[in-house]
């Protein structure tokens, strides 16, 4: 009768065993079965992101018939000569911006554009005017040093007297190695002329209109861009007119960000692009458009069409002066996109003008 237990005991005691091992293996398949799944999952989900491809990238480069037969000319290193105003009221203790005296925040931002990694390509160079005597005589200095040199030479500028911003805008502009390449003149000034008299023997406000006329004729070709520092007690009117005449921009920061900004735009060779909306149906064939770098796969800039609105298509873009490759897309994705490598010039807008099928680049000195 023992045995006979002993025998039942084994026999229960093999099938509990057999049971538990079923147990585990059954719960084993059915993790695999489920991580299977949610691998399969991720394979699908994985699959579907792949197949939105960039319709950008999918040509290495562009079609010939699309594109130029030769890539643009690479940019030559550009000409930059900052005029720095170091006269008495820059250095006015009531005209103080942001508890700073005008010449020194002028300085700082100079400084952060010298350090800028943008201004690389620049040839940078400084003329300083009204510190150096306390009259009109001999009252410009033109400094040697470039770039990064410069900062050596920004702490010895100090406040001086007089504005002799006609002479100033000539010897700087005669410093320039090509008169035929397009260089640019940054007049950092809180005032207007007070050297050059008039029949009156009074300050001839124009004559730095007249002197920007008389270099246009000569063949110089040049931007001059002018920030005003603080208020201007005279008529902005004058340097409207001084900045209009040599090509370029007016702007009035009234604090050290705007002024930064303001220097940053001038001095950086800004241009800009604009995809121009199409007058025709076509307008709903694009979908977007974008801009790359070099050869970064990753655009700088990516306009697309949203569902409320394309306004945003057609806004104008300010970008750094140099080489692109640009490239518009459709909203059929059969359609081959429009990819060109293009060249944005220094205060110029790239107008890109797309009607009845077909894509026109053209450029436009209205910045």
């Amino acid at each position: 009768m023992k045995k006979k237990l002993d025998y039942d005991k084994i026999k229960f005691k093999k099938k509990y065993q057999i049971m538990i091992q079923i147990f585990f293996k059954t719960k084993l398949l059915l993790n695999s079965l489920f991580f299977a799944s949610l691998t399969l999952i991720f394979l699908t989900l994985l699959g579907g992101c792949e197949t939105r491809e960039d319709p950008c990238l999918l040509t290495a480069n562009p079609s010939p018939s699309l594109s130029t037969t030769t890539s643009p000319t690479p940019i030559a290193k550009s000409p930059v000569m900052i005029i720095l105003d170091a006269s008495g009221s820059m250095v006015k203790e009531k005209e103080k911006i942001d508890g700073k005296l005008k010449l020194d925040i002028a300085k700082e931002s100079i400084t952060t554009i010298i350090n800028s990694s943008d201004a690389s390509n620049l040839e940078l160079s400084l003329t300083a005017l009204g510190h150096k005597s306390k009259d009109c005589k001999d009252n410009i200095e033109i400094f040697e040093e470039k770039n990064k040199k410069i900062l050596d030479v920004l702490p010895a500028i100090k406040g001086g007297t007089e504005t002799p911003l006609t002479e100033a805008i000539r010897q700087a502009s005669s410093k320039f190695k090509d008169k035929k390449q397009k260089n640019i003149i940054v007049l950092l000034t809180d005032g207007v002329e007070s050297c050059k008299k008039d029949k009156n023997h009074n300050p001839d406000q124009k004559a730095p209109l007249e002197e920007v006329d008389s270099l246009k004729k000569e063949g110089f070709n040049f931007i001059l861009n002018i920030i005003t520092l603080g208020k201007i007690k005279t008529n902005n009117e004058i340097l409207e007119e001084l900045a209009k005449a040599g090509g370029g921009k007016l702007y009035k920061p009234e604090n050290t960000e705007e002024l930064n900004k303001a220097l940053s735009e001038s001095v950086l060779r800004f241009g800009a692009i604009q995809v121009k909306r199409p007058k025709t149906a076509t307008v709903a064939s694009i979908k977007g458009w974008k801009l790359y770098e070099n050869d970064n796969p990753v655009p700088i800039k990516h306009e697309t069409k949203s569902i409320k609105t394309d306004f945003n298509l057609w806004e104008k873009n300010s970008v750094l002066a140099q080489n692109y490759r640009f490239c518009m897309y459709f909203e059929d994705a059969k359609k081959k996109p429009f990819i060109k490598d293009i060249q944005i010039e220094s205060s110029q807008i790239m107008i890109v003008d797309y009607e009845k099928n077909r894509v026109e680049i053209k450029l436009n000195d209205a910045f």
